[in-house]
């Protein structure tokens, strides 16, 4: 997308799908959505890294129990014995719980992106169904395009959201105590969202419903007034589960 674009999607949305109408830009609208979410994953991938090689810590894992002589007898006669029984004391390893963090964040990056485009293809079916309380007519393809458009706004609460993880990240420094350090984390993440997010996250659901109202009138052959109203109370159900 050009900057020119981008600017005009953003500032002026209803010039922008003017120019750019929501049922010829579909393929363009989910190119978006799909970049978007490739990025925001990134982001988190890049965030979680750091996360886990911040932290030096780890704890001593059980990896084999001996067993004992009743239960090693059978396999005496059998003439084969279990590894369980050829060991006098546990067999232990070292867990480095950085790189568990890291190995988790990998296994969740795949439900990132998932997410973001379900809540795409969510945010469009809610307002299709509304603004069939109108004389509303065009396709779900033409309201999925105008819901995509708005989702580069995604890239700004994220960005807004990872900066203030980064800085916290930076700012603390990790036990190397497994216990203490989960202490650490759970004092890092039950003290609820930060100002500076909460604000982020309300400017990008309401610059998101100005965008989706314009995106929704060309989609759905509304007024801009009709679109709004549409639009407000997803943005406010939106809002209410970023928070």
């Amino acid at each position: 997308m050009a900057l020119h674009q981008l600017r005009a999607l953003l500032f002026d949305p209803a010039t922008f799908f003017e120019n750019h109408p929501p049922r010829r830009t579909v393929g363009m609208a989910t190119a978006v959505v799909l970049g978007v979410a490739t990025l925001i994953t990134a982001g988190t991938a890049v965030i979680g890294r750091l996360f886990a090689a911040r932290i030096d810590a780890t704890y001593t894992e059980t990896v084999m129990e001996p067993w004992s002589d009743a239960q090693c007898s059978s396999f005496e006669e059998m003439g084969t014995m279990p590894e369980q029984c050829q060991i006098d004391e546990p067999v232990t390893r070292e867990v480095d719980v950085g790189a568990e963090v890291w190995s988790e964040i990998l296994r969740l990056l795949p439900l990132v992106f998932l997410s973001l485009v379900v809540f795409w293809l969510l945010i469009a079916l809610a307002l299709h169904l509304l603004s069939a309380l109108f004389d509303a007519r065009g396709g779900f393809g033409a309201t999925l395009s105008a819901v995509g458009w708005g989702m580069v706004l995604e890239l700004v609460s994220t960005a807004i959201g990872l900066g203030v993880i980064a800085a916290t990240l930076y700012g603390t420094e990790f036990a190397s105590d497994p216990e203490l350090l989960l202490e650490q984390l759970q004092a890092l993440t039950g003290g609820g969202p930060s100002v500076v997010s909460t604000l982020g996250t309300v400017l990008v659901a309401l610059w998101q419903a100005y965008i989706w109202t314009y995106g929704l009138s060309r989609a759905r052959s509304l007024s801009v007034g009709e679109a709004g109203i549409v639009t407000a109370p997803v943005a406010v159900v939106v809002l209410l589960l970023s928070l």
